[in-house]
């Protein structure tokens, strides 16, 4: 269907050399138009260029769940002078550290995007655990994680319909011909140095009492020994007898003057 398709074109060219790899991976030619409608610099590479990401992805979530991965995401395939390969790895390590193996396939057969955060999500996700002190609560508030780190807004990054800068070809006298962003929590961005602690973008939670430290207080202070009511302090006040109460100044020496304390 693929060379029928070429052979009606009314351009006299050849196929590209990644082409028929693009087809394999994605499973029918429909859908592999429709990666390169949306990625066109997939046409760059050689078909074996792809292999190294693709064997990766094969052996993390599967052979289907990499094939639905990539038509999710196909920016996964592209190098962009990358390790995407240990990227997905590291990616896929932080997610399964919280979740476990299965459940981490779901989530990213459902949000393939986060493989492309890497280093920086293993960075970011490794001090939260440090920071809360358990790893249940990172996996409770994973995306609130991920909100409060800054990764959340830099997947819009990530996602972004390459060339990212608009720029086809590099016009810029920089390394790689155009601006870098590294994103947050990323060694390049970190203000104690590339070899420092991971540091970035952090904004602490406020934490709210569970119901178990409440029956723990609860058995340690009996309902007896807690006021619940303001009411019962009014009446404590008013059983005093004000002539038994004699004023603290009273006692002190003369020259001296007593501190008030209002209560």
């Amino acid at each position: 269907q693929a060379m029928q398709r070429v052979a009606r074109s009314p351009y006299v060219s050849a196929v590209p050399g990644g082409y028929p790899v693009l087809i394999a991976i994605f499973g029918n030619l429909d859908e592999a138009h429709r990666a390169i409608a949306r990625e066109p610099l997939l046409l760059k590479w050689y078909g074996e260029n792809f292999l190294g990401r693709l064997g990766t992805l094969r052996a993390l979530l599967g052979r289907e769940g990499a094939q639905a991965a990539v038509r999710k995401a196909p920016y996964l395939l592209l190098e962009e002078n990358q390790r995407k390969s240990r990227k997905f790895e590291l990616a896929f390590e932080a997610i399964e550290n919280l979740f476990g193996t299965e459940k981490t396939r779901e989530i990213v057969g459902e949000r393939p995007e986060l493989l492309a955060l890497g280093w920086k999500l293993h960075r970011a996700l490794r001090f939260a655990e440090r920071r809360l002190g358990s790893r249940e609560k990172v996996r409770d508030r994973f995306d609130a994680i991920l909100e409060r780190t800054g990764l959340a807004e830099h997947l819009h990054w990530e996602r972004k319909p390459r060339p990212r800068n608009g720029l086809w070809t590099p016009k810029l006298r920089l390394p790689n011909g155009f601006p870098l962003n590294h994103g947050p929590w990323s060694p390049h961005t970190n203000p104690l140095g590339k070899g420092g602690p991971a540091r970035g973008p952090w904004k602490d939670f406020e934490e709210e009492i569970s119901e178990e430290e409440v029956a723990e207080m609860r058995e340690d202070f009996p309902d007896d020994e807690v006021v619940d009511d303001l009411d019962d302090l009014d009446e404590g006040l008013d059983d005093l007898d004000e002539d038994a109460v004699e004023p603290v100044a009273a006692e002190m020496p003369v020259g001296h003057s007593g501190r008030t304390v209002i209560l």
